[in-house]
């Protein structure tokens, strides 16, 4: 019961409806919709990169707070799933991502630029050591669609690999 209180005090539920950030909706305008991927993906150390295919699922949730991205990938006989939630607070963008494989990744980016948007974030897994990962968004050219891309760290950010690339199209 504390916790709802705190969230309640927080959220200020007994105030007006908050507004939700304009930056949220002019995010949601690029990104909303059923994407189809292809790309590459590293899947472990010292790895050739190998084929993926993926379905995005971006749209709004939360009334209108989040963007909630539905992922699911095919790299070779493996599957890769995941959902994200993306916010902005003022300040910073905000995500929060779990996966199929126990992972939880959450950090943050400063903002767009030019159409592109990077995120640092932590990301924590039963299956191996804790890391660093940064995340690329290009949306920079309509016509090209999304482009992402990921880097990974796992010696807090003194030496980064590229862990996937791929461009996804309506």
């Amino acid at each position: 019961m504390k916790t709802f209180l705190v969230l309640v005090a927080a959220g200020g539920l007994a105030n007006a409806e908050p507004k939700i950030p304009q930056e949220v909706a002019d995010l949601l305008k690029v990104v909303t919709g059923n994407w189809k991927c292809t790309g590459t993906v590293v899947a472990g150390v010292d790895t050739q990169p190998q084929p993926m295919t993926a379905t995005l699922k971006s749209r709004t949730d939360l009334d209108g707070f989040w963007i909630h991205d539905t992922f699911d990938a095919k790299i070779g006989k493996a599957k890769l799933k995941y959902e994200s939630f993306t916010t902005y607070d003022s300040r910073k963008w905000r995500r929060v991502l779990v996966d199929n494989r126990g992972t939880q990744v959450i950090g943050t980016s400063d903002g767009i630029k030019d159409g592109k948007m990077d995120f640092n974030l932590d990301a924590i897994t039963g299956a191996g050591p804790a890391s660093q990962l940064r995340d690329h968004l290009d949306a920079s050219d309509p016509k090209a669609g999304l482009k992402l891309a990921g880097e990974l760290s796992t010696d807090k950010g003194k030496t980064w690999s590229k862990v996937y690339e791929m461009t996804c199209k309506k």
